[in-house]
């Protein structure tokens, strides 16, 4: 199971609540879960793919590599 992450440098929700809270998952999860943190500013053909409109979008991805969740 892995999360892919996107966010952007300027981003204060990111910085402040989401990044913080993926921590805190991680580290409860260790190797069980892999953060994939990307920044849209940076990887647009990437967020373009995956739609994202804003950020920052978190993705729940499954064993299979398919997404299951997004917020």
């Amino acid at each position: 199971m892995g999360i892919l992450y996107f966010t952007t440098p300027n981003c204060v929700p990111c910085k402040t609540v989401q990044r913080p809270a993926l921590e805190t998952v991680k580290k409860h999860l260790g190797n069980k879960l892999k953060v994939i943190e990307v920044d849209a500013t940076q990887q647009t053909a990437l967020a373009d793919h995956w739609g994202v409109l804003s950020v920052p979008t978190t993705f729940i991805i499954d064993a299979n590599g398919k997404p299951r969740k997004v917020n």
